[in-house]
């Protein structure tokens, strides 16, 4: 339907990506399910990160919703909230 495109960054997230404060390693999609409501879209899904944060490496499952708008230029994400799927 679309190709992610990448979404503006604050300068906080911005330096801390540049000090190497989090080093992505990997992503992982592991289910993803859209909904389109005319000019709407919504994504839900699960992935799976593998981050090093101040050195220590992280392994993160996350589920996350993101919604779509269709704009002139094409569609464009307008948000996103994820949160950490609790280890069992």
């Amino acid at each position: 339907m679309c190709i992610l495109q990448p979404r503006p960054r604050t300068k906080r997230f911005t330096l801390l990506l540049r000090d190497k404060y989090y080093v992505y390693h990997g992503l992982q999609s592991l289910a993803r399910e859209w909904r389109v409501f005319n000019d709407l879209a919504l994504c839900n899904g699960d992935i799976a990160i593998e981050v090093e944060v101040k050195g220590a490496r992280k392994h993160i499952k996350s589920r996350y919703l993101q919604v779509w708008a269709k704009r002139a230029s094409g569609w464009q994400m307008i948000s996103w909230h994820s949160t950490p799927i609790p280890q069992t």
